[in-house]
């Protein structure tokens, strides 16, 4: 199925597989995984190297938690082998460039699969075959020990040898590491990774993190929601059958008012048909107005992922500190209303918000998007990406304000168009049940369900001037 070239000669390949076939699938298999995986799981660690003789010699030498990729680029399926014995992965390299730059492309997999990562760079010309021939048992495994070093600090030592003083080349440096820190899943874990790498390149620390929160969620949106769960586990309540469309294609409720000079339009903000819990039975009418109304939730959450960190208010409301918080708001107002969210993620995502504020330093944005459930990640990632872009024209001759600086406004008037949504769902039952009870020549409850629908119509009317909406009477 594969062997190895037993002489030096640069002009031909180190090793050779036999094609896939029935029986072997070298994508799937790791030499010496059988013979490994008992000192694998007793030392919690294991050894990664690139071919059978490796995996040979380094038994020789009495370290037997060592596996070999056998001579092919490493794969998904070889990680995960690897991962049901341990999360601890060493990765030993040629000191040759072939053999740098395979190190480099594999860690990006094993960061991808949730293990911790550990790199050995041999000295120039030795591979762990040679080196492992060369010494006994005790000093390689010392000389295994002593050299062992982070992924982080290895790829970031090798690059910055390569960048040297071109700042062309350092920006791409710091991108190509930002890629591989904003593969880890543990947030914690992308956390110290994120300030160690500030550290290493005098680079402030807000500055990488942002970079990697916006690495994170592209790989978040491009990724199908049956990969995620299957690195984190079955969502509870989530349709785990699908990807999650892009903003793009989210059904916006129509406009009631045209947007004022300057005001920044809001990105879609109703939930892929996938994740709408419509009643079966409901006619057109209710459907679409529970699309609308969850559209609307949809929105208040957008803020809360986006903005759930600053706060409201705070020239009128002097602190310290000053103003109210984005969440606090919303949450006030909501139990004010006496409105719950009907659709579950939203529900699920406001209730945690409320939760998770009360802790200093709660960071919405970086919560959400890392959340376990799979639906509220993907979710999540969807509102932090912004589906608008000014045209050139608008480029040219106009600067739009940020969002953040109209909190004060959007935030409230998106809990009123909320309040009105909520308004036009109680109106239609209400009328539905006037129907009815009129068909049943009911008149006392024709008679109260009138009046009940007159109180209604005049709040609605309103608050229709409030939000600027045009008032159609019905004749």
């Amino acid at each position: 199925f594969g062997g190895r070239i037993l002489k030096k000669d640069d002009k031909t390949a180190k090793y050779i597989n036999s094609p896939e076939s029935e029986i072997y699938h070298k994508s799937n298999e790791l030499y010496g995984i059988y013979f490994a995986k008992q000192a694998i799981a007793k030392y919690d660690k294991c050894y990664l190297v690139e071919g059978y003789t490796d995996v040979l010699s380094m038994h020789q030498a009495g370290i037997e938690n060592v596996v070999a990729s056998s001579g092919t680029a490493l794969t998904h399926g070889q990680i995960r082998l690897i991962h049901r014995f341990t999360t601890n992965v060493t990765v030993l390299y040629d000191g040759d460039a072939a053999g740098i730059r395979a190190s480099l492309k594999g860690i990006n997999l094993l960061l991808e699969e949730g293990l911790n990562i550990k790199v050995l760079l041999l000295p120039d010309g030795e591979d762990p075959d040679s080196f492992a021939r060369q010494h006994s048992a005790s000093s390689f495994t010392e000389y295994l020990k002593a050299n062992e070093t982070d992924f982080i600090r290895f790829k970031t030592d090798i690059l910055l040898k390569e960048a040297g003083d071109d700042p062309a080349a350092r920006a791409r440096l710091i991108q190509d590491i930002v890629e591989s820190i904003a593969l880890i899943a543990d947030d914690i874990t992308r956390t110290v990774y994120t300030t160690e790498c500030s550290r290493q390149l005098s680079i402030r620390e807000e500055v990488l993190q942002k970079e990697v929160d916006k690495r994170r969620i592209q790989h978040l949106r491009q990724q199908p929601v049956r990969e995620r769960v299957a690195r984190t586990g079955a969502p509870s309540g989530s349709n785990a059958s699908s990807t999650l469309p892009p903003a793009s294609q989210w059904e916006e409720p129509a406009p009631t008012q045209a947007p004022p000079p300057g005001f920044t339009p809001e990105p879609p903000t109703s939930t892929p048909d996938a994740y709408q819990p419509i009643e079966e039975g409901a006619n057109q009418g209710s459907a679409s107005v529970r699309r609308k109304l969850e559209a609307l939730e949809a929105n208040l959450i957008r803020y809360i992922v986006r903005f759930g960190d600053h706060r409201l208010f705070k020239e009128e409301t002097p602190g310290p500190p000053p103003g109210i918080g984005v969440i606090e708001f919303i949450q006030r107002e909501l139990n004010e209303e006496q409105i719950e969210f009907t659709h579950p993620v939203f529900a699920t995502m406001l209730t945690e918000a409320i939760e998770q504020s009360v802790r200093p330093g709660f960071k919405p944005q970086r919560y959400f998007v890392n959340h376990p459930d799979a639906t509220i990640s993907l979710v999540a990632a969807d509102m932090l990406s912004d589906p608008y872009e000014l045209s050139k024209i608008h480029t040219k001759y106009a600067t739009l304000p940020e969002e953040a600086e109209q909190l004060d406004e959007l935030v409230p008037r998106a809990l009123l168009e909320l309040r009105n949504g909520v308004l036009e769902e109680i109106i239609l039952e209400t009328e539905s049940r006037l129907k009815r009870a009129a068909q049943e020549k009911n008149d006392n409850e024709v008679m109260d369900l009138s009046t009940q629908l007159m109180a209604l119509l005049d709040v609605k009317k309103d608050l229709a001037k409030t939000l600027g909406e045009r008032i159609i009477v019905r004749q």
